[in-house]
């Protein structure tokens, strides 16, 4: 077996369901691994520990990408989970439709822009539904939609396991609209060039916990239940997970110039943005040629 390493991975929200990928151990051991996970802060805080050699990969991605975007040497090198965000508002709110001059909590520009696109088809402006403050991902957040603080916000099991608890209800449901790339793994181009084969070893380990975790319930739910996620949220943070898990860790070409084209609207960027500056898939490419032959 490989040396035994540390890994430090940066997350926003220690407590999303879908982070039972990377505390999965055996996977991550058999490849010589001991995974930890790090909470630095939101958005550029994220960014800084990746950038100061305090976190070796990330799991979030708004920041990051728009970052990449910029020229920071960062890079998108596998998606875990394409979608798996929803819409819970208070309950006056049954549809889209109702939306219009509401507010909802602040968020990731990407889900965003998949929920105005859904806003969009149902006639609503986007323009009328207003960005309120940011909404906590947790039950201070719930607290924050039942108080009328904001009307709505875009929430993650087992938040959404919360919300349903909490008389919330759910208008839209982002999972229908396609690749909205909810969580995957950066890193840094250092990484990528200095440490290859060891990321490679990482790569290989993320793609058997996803498949382990989606062929076994019951291992993902000893998993969430060291998260000490309540157990009646649990079943329904699993529903709302395994489903969206990605075993192949690749993502539509579509849905990568399409971060590229929001993180460029963002910036200011007139210039185009190619997308290997952003996105590099080729250890995912070698995973998959070893598997085939």
């Amino acid at each position: 077996m490989a040396e035994s390493r540390s890994i430090w991975f940066a997350t926003a929200h220690l407590q999303f369901t879908n982070n039972i990928i990377l505390t999965n151990p055996e996977p991550f051991a058999q490849e010589g691994f001991s995974v930890h996970p790090m909470n630095p802060g939101i958005g550029d805080k994220v960014v800084r520990s990746l950038v100061d050699g305090r976190a070796d990969y990330c799991n979030v991605l708004g920041m990051p990408i728009i970052r990449a975007v910029e020229g920071l040497p960062l890079k998108f090198i596998a998606s875990f989970q394409n979608t798996g965000w929803e819409l819970w508002t208070r309950p006056n709110i049954e549809r889209l439709e109702d939306l219009e001059g509401k507010t909802i909590g602040r968020t990731s520009p990407f889900p965003r822009e998949r929920l105005d696109s859904a806003l969009l088809e149902q006639g609503v402006d986007p323009a009328s539904v207003a960005e309120g403050p940011f909404v906590q991902l947790d039950a201070a957040g719930i607290q924050e939609v039942v108080d009328g603080v904001v009307d709505g916000a875009l929430l993650m099991a087992p938040i959404s396991s919360m919300a349903r608890e909490a008389g919330l209800v759910s208008p839209y449901d982002l999972n229908l609209s396609g690749d909205s790339v909810a969580y995957g793994i950066m890193t840094t181009d250092w990484m990528l060039a200095e440490n290859r084969d060891e990321v490679k070893r990482f790569l290989r380990a993320l793609l058997r916990s996803t498949a382990d975790l989606k062929q076994n319930r019951e291992l993902a739910r000893s998993l969430v239940e060291q998260q000490f996620v309540p157990d009646r949220y649990i079943d329904q943070a699993l529903d709302a997970t395994l489903p969206y898990l990605n075993e192949s860790g690749e993502l539509a070409i579509e849905s990568q110039q399409r971060w590229i084209d929001i993180s460029r609207r963002l910036l200011g960027l007139e210039t185009p943005v190619a997308l290997d500056q952003v996105f590099d898939f080729s250890i995912l490419q070698e995973l998959a040629a070893e598997a085939a032959d």
